[in-house]
């Protein structure tokens, strides 16, 4: 017996659930251009980040401001990056663990997942990130 599936979602289905989804998911979404520049992030982005999201688009991905350091504090290399990891190989990257330190000298652990943003014609335009602290 098949068992038929509804032809929209709950709550409608199209982009305003998804910006919904998307404003209220708990897990950081951060969008990167392929430059490494922040074009959106998503209020548990802001939390994570503690950045508003009009400061946050302003950064890169290794904005030295990060101070970006492995769970041990050794400073992390640009390539050991989830965002450059991606671009280098068009392949998403799962739990990808480093800390980033404020200039107050807050430390937060992240874990961050990336994965690439492509065009209809396959050109990597950019990487979505999702972060956990």
């Amino acid at each position: 017996m098949a068992i038929e599936q509804p032809s929209t979602p709950p709550g409608g289905g199209g982009p305003i659930e998804l910006a919904r989804l998307i404003e209220n998911d708990p897990t950081g979404i951060v969008i990167l251009n392929a430059s490494g520049r922040i074009t959106f992030c998503n209020p548990a982005g802001e939390r994570i980040l503690a950045l508003s999201r009009s400061y946050a688009v302003q950064r890169t991905y290794n904005s030295p401001e990060w101070r970006i350091a492995d769970l041990d504090g050794r400073p992390l290399a640009d390539s050991e990056l989830p965002f450059a990891r991606v671009l280098s190989t068009g392949e998403a990257v799962r739990d990808v663990q480093h800390a980033i330190e404020h200039a107050d000298g807050r430390r937060i652990l992240l874990s961050v997942s990336a994965a690439p943003l492509r065009s209809a014609t396959g050109t990597l335009e950019g990487v979505v990130a999702w972060l956990q602290d």
